[in-house]
């Protein structure tokens, strides 16, 4: 997740590189039966996570609108243009749907006005390619308004975080939430401690967990580097602890720069590639030569990097927002064989075996434990969990919940 300031900023550089001359793309010779509409929790193309795979692996066996969380501003284009597609491969179409203005999905509420707006912009989307059937996904408590104009029965919420203790969601965000989970036909969660949590809201109400997972690409390219490096096992002369994902304030800086003082002069490095929202993060890299920040990454890109590392690192703040994700990184990190130096999250006890849980006492003997591991049969049952939790399983699973 991103900051409200960095959420803006990407706003406004999408407003600008996306132009509002845009053309009506007339779909009036395509004709579609049935369809799924996923309203993002991000537009698409800022990162590649869950909904991004879901959407891809979705599209294979049915038309899929993911549509993105920026609005373009009705006031700004022509009449007859309602929305823009402005990506389209084989059955997946990215959609940007207008409004009376651009809202922040995680701070802004919709008048009555723009919720208006939305409806005739999807309406019209729904009209232009004679869709008859419909199922609406929905990722964020921001969409709770289109309950209010469509059939309850064509809505799935999807529940990835616990929104209410996001600090970047509203206040009244659990007010929202709630709408969503009674008056949707189900709900899918991606950890226990999510299905708890719906559970005690409604207790009637249809629960599925569909947990996070790995593209079958990292799958075989982990699986070919592992054969092909299995000799080289322990013989570097510097090791590297890596993190894939966001830099936010579930980040541990305090155990992070432990780690970096004690391993200062042994030849262990840390990489950390994602977004920094932890502004104490970028000052640990200025003090510390060990500490290298790489930024947000492409997807294709993560690959070569998860070929450096020597263990991957999930330093994450214990408290009930982080012990009710499940983390796609464990899955990434698996794909290649990684050990894995993580606090005691709730959602990777199950993975005990093949992870190094750290206490408030112990991470350096832990990093120690997991950088000495000799264990190649180790490597690939990661890997072999990993194949488990592919992206194409798991949405082929989703589609059996979707019912038309």
């Amino acid at each position: 997740m991103l900051s409200i300031f960095f959420r803006k900023k990407i706003r406004n550089f999408i407003e600008k590189i996306i132009p509002l001359k845009i053309k009506f793309n007339n779909p009036k010779s395509k004709k579609i039966d049935k369809a799924i509409f996923v309203f993002g929790i991000t537009d698409f193309f800022y990162r590649k996570q869950r909904w991004q795979f879901l959407s891809e692996n979705f599209s294979k066996k049915i038309p899929v609108f993911y549509i993105d969380s920026n609005f373009y501003p009705k006031s700004r284009l022509k009449k007859n243009i309602f929305y823009h597609i402005y990506y389209e491969k084989n059955d997946l179409n990215i959609v940007k749907l207008s409004s009376d203005k651009n809202y922040f999905i995680y701070q802004e509420e919709p008048n009555i006005k723009g919720k208006n707006q939305i409806y005739e912009s999807l309406i019209n989307l729904i009209n232009d390619y004679y869709i008859k059937k419909f199922k609406f996904i929905i990722t964020h408590p921001f969409w709770h308004f289109l309950i209010d104009f469509f059939n309850k029965n064509i809505f799935i919420y999807d529940c990835l975080d616990d929104h209410e203790i996001f600090k970047e969601n509203k206040k009244d965000i659990n007010i929202l939430e709630k709408k969503i989970i009674n008056n949707s036909n189900c709900v899918v969660v991606t950890s226990k401690l999510l299905k708890e949590k719906i559970k005690k809201i409604n207790k009637e109400k249809k629960i599925y967990l569909i947990n996070n997972g790995v593209s079958n690409e990292f799958i075989h390219l982990g699986k070919d580097f592992l054969m092909k490096n299995q000799k080289n096992n322990n013989k570097k002369n510097k090791k590297i602890i890596g993190y894939i994902g966001e830099i936010n304030w579930w980040f541990d800086e305090k155990k992070l720069e432990e780690c970096l003082i004690y391993f200062k002069n042994k030849n262990i490095l840390f990489y950390l590639a994602g977004r920094v929202n932890n502004q104490k993060i970028n000052f640990l890299a200025k003090k510390y030569h060990n500490l290298k920040l790489f930024g947000e990454i492409s997807h294709e890109k993560i690959s070569d990097l998860l070929k450096t590392f020597d263990a991957g690192i999930i330093p994450f703040k214990i408290n009930k927002f982080t012990n009710s994700i499940n983390p796609v990184k464990i899955f990434e990190y698996f794909a290649f064989g990684l050990p894995v130096i993580t606090s005691k999250l709730k959602e990777l006890e199950k993975y005990k075996k093949y992870v190094y849980f750290y206490d408030e006492k112990n991470i350096l003997e832990k990093i120690n434990n997991a950088l000495n591991e000799d264990n190649y049969q180790l490597k690939y049952k990661r890997n072999n969990i990993a194949s488990l939790n592919k992206w194409e399983f798991l949405s082929n699973k989703y589609l059996k919940l979707i019912k038309f």
